[in-house]
């Protein structure tokens, strides 16, 4: 009869036994995992160079039109300067044809409409209506 020891022995190894079956597949997966991983990375290590030149490359075409609507800014910025001034002086030219028609234009008309008047009166006492003839002798 097998003492304890051998017992122990057997059961120990039939631990070891299932241990090391269940362990197998793990350590494939693992493998396989460990496989894929590499193959991965080798892609990527691939791909990963042209990733880095183009997005630089976009990252200058970006810079590149920062800078134009910088200067697109700057221009408007400039225009609305121009159109202001401009503004600006037409109507000071409004202001200054209105003060000249005032001061200058608008007197002189009523000068000369007076003038007119004055002479339409005077024409009218110097000659006698064809009325006034007719009533005569």
């Amino acid at each position: 009869m097998p003492g304890t020891g051998e017992i122990s022995l057997a059961v120990i190894a039939a631990a070891a036994a299932v241990a090391t079956g269940a362990l197998v597949p793990a350590l494939v997966q693992v493998r396989r995992t460990a496989a894929r991983a590499e193959e991965v990375l080798r892609a990527v290590g691939e791909t990963l160079p042209g990733l880095l030149r183009d997005t630089r490359a976009l990252v200058d075409k970006l810079d590149r039109v920062a800078d134009t609507v910088h200067d697109l800014a700057g221009s408007a910025s400039r225009l609305d300067r121009v159109a202001t001034t401009a503004a600006r002086t037409v109507v000071g030219m409004r202001d200054v044809a209105l003060q000249v028609a005032r001061e200058m234009v608008v007197p002189s008309m009523a000068n000369a409409a007076g003038l007119l008047a004055i002479l339409r009166d005077t024409m009218q006492w110097l000659r006698p209506r064809r009325d006034n003839r007719r009533e005569g002798p």
